[in-house]
């Protein structure tokens, strides 16, 4: 038998079975998501012809790579999110035929020197993400160039405290992780030249970055498909990436000025997240009209100041649309009901001058709606449509100017708030791009959908959402009258 693929199963016993060791001819093993426990076997030893051995995502325990230390000829070595301890050995386990190494998301430990991987000549996919490693980026002179040519790089979380230095003779790169470490100030001007056109996808997340030596209007990479500068401390205007782009996460730095018109030419947007800025101004018009390939808009808690873009556009796929915490103001347009895939809207904390929507009730996705502190006024009352909201599980219109009685109709309408499955519990997200896989590099397919509500004075982040999460603020408005019975409906059936 030259290949056994079992993954994605359940086993009872959960320990891989002895006879495993018969299969000495076996040249690819497959074992991810079967709920395996334990150590790796001692008799992987006797499977001295394996190429591939993939026990991604198990509860394997123990010392790194006891037990499969002579299996010479392997090339794809893949452990992540497994509990495996230890630290990685000097020698490069002799494994020297490598390809592929994942190891990410243990609880490997110790120091890890670039230079250990020299000798790994045939490497060029190698996740250390995740784990209690210390990354030392070389420390042995001229060892620069003698490292192989990576297209693959996960050193998130290593404890880095710069770039690594190697990364600038490193030109075939497609993918790199950098976030979660604690590297310092700006990035380098040589960034720019590095892989400039094979990088799809880059994160810099969480750390502590200022800006961009030399920085230019327009980023470099030609090809970038994913691109995550969240969680830094960067500052000035917002970098333009390439026309290339389908993910632009920047959220949580002091980014100012303006959103660039140019943005609105990037044919390929399907996420754009600027939240928790410091931009100003109008929000381009254009960006309605781009919503035809966006699904996520989250431009949450900046100073943006006029209206709402006017031009959503029939047959649009946003899922999300979050322009909430600005200073917003004038009327909702009416065109944002042509967002028939629509199920987080956010327009809270604005200065919008306007009635209920109720020209939003019959969008069949719709399952959250923040109007919070948004001046909002006049009477709720349901128009003649047959269903209300049919899949709503949170609306918060609290501090607005609301009045007559509770919209009782409403709520004995709101069927998704009685209706839910606990045994599957999973958190609102936008499959929001399609699961993309450039020249074998799979693009992060989700955006978890995130809000923060005000109980008793007292605001609450979520930055995930159960599905089965549910909450109705009517407070702080001028309703009058009796409490409908229809509240204490809503709950589960």
């Amino acid at each position: 038998m030259g290949f056994l693929s079992l993954g994605i199963n359940n086993f009872n016993p959960s320990s891989i079975p002895s006879w495993f060791a018969n299969l000495n001819q076996l040249h690819e093993l497959h074992l991810p998501f079967c709920g395996i426990t334990g150590p790796i076997p001692s008799f992987f030893a006797n499977l001295t012809q394996l190429a591939v051995l993939d026990l991604n995502r198990n509860q394997l325990t123990g010392r790194f790579l006891v037990g499969i230390t002579n299996l010479t000829q392997l090339e794809s070595l893949s452990l992540g999110s497994n509990m495996m301890e230890g630290a990685l050995p000097d020698s490069n386990f002799g494994l020297e035929n490598l390809q592929i190494l994942e190891i990410y998301s243990n609880r490997l430990s110790g120091i890890v020197e670039m230079d250990q991987f020299v000798r790994l000549k045939y490497l060029s996919v190698l996740y250390l993400s995740s784990n209690n490693l210390t990354l030392l980026s070389l420390t042995r002179p001229n060892t620069t160039t003698s490292l192989p040519m990576f297209s693959e790089l996960g050193l998130g979380s290593c404890n880095l405290r710069q770039f690594p230095h190697f990364l600038t003779h490193q030109n075939q790169l497609a993918y790199l992780d950098l976030s979660q470490n604690d590297i310092h100030g700006e990035i380098p001007k040589w960034i720019w030249e590095m892989s400039f056109d094979t990088l799809f996808l880059l994160d810099l997340s969480f750390n502590s970055l200022t800006g961009f030596h030399q920085s230019p209007t327009l980023l470099p990479w030609s090809n970038i498909l994913f691109l995550d500068l969240s969680s830094n401390l960067f500052q000035g205007s917002t970098p333009i990436p390439s026309s290339s782009i389908m993910v632009y996460l920047a959220s949580n730095n002091s980014f100012t000025g303006e959103i660039p018109q140019l943005f609105c030419s990037l044919g390929s947007f399907r996420v754009l997240d600027l939240s928790r800025n410091n931009l100003g101004g109008i929000i381009p018009q254009c960006l309605s009209k781009a919503s035809k390939s966006l699904s996520v808009l989250n431009l949450n808690d900046n100073n943006f100041h006029g209206p709402v873009p006017q031009a959503w556009m029939n047959g649009n796929k946003l899922k999300m649309i979050n322009l909430g915490k600005n200073k917003l103001t004038g009327k909702l347009p009416r065109s944002m009901a042509r967002s028939r895939m629509l199920e987080f809207l956010d327009i809270g904390n604005n200065r919008m001058r306007d009635t209920f929507p109720f020209w939003l009730e019959s969008l069949p996705k719709l399952k959250i709606l923040i109007l919070r502190s948004s001046r909002f006024h006049g009477e709720i009352k349901s128009r003649e449509f047959n269903s209300v909201f049919p899949k709503l599980r949170v609306i918060d219109i609290s501090n607005n100017g609301f009045i007559g009685s509770l919209p009782s109709s409403y709520l004995e309408s709101w069927t998704a708030m009685k209706s839910f499955h606990v045994e599957h519990l999973s958190y609102m997200q936008s499959g929001s791009y399609d699961h993309m896989i450039m020249a074998g590099l799979t693009i992060p397919d989700e955006y978890t959908y995130s809000m923060t509500l005000t109980n008793k004075g007292i605001k609450m982040e979520y930055t995930k959402i159960l599905e089965v999460f549910m909450a109705v603020d009517l407070s702080c408005n001028k309703f009058r009258g009796e409490i409908p019975e229809s509240i204490g409906n809503l709950k589960r059936d």
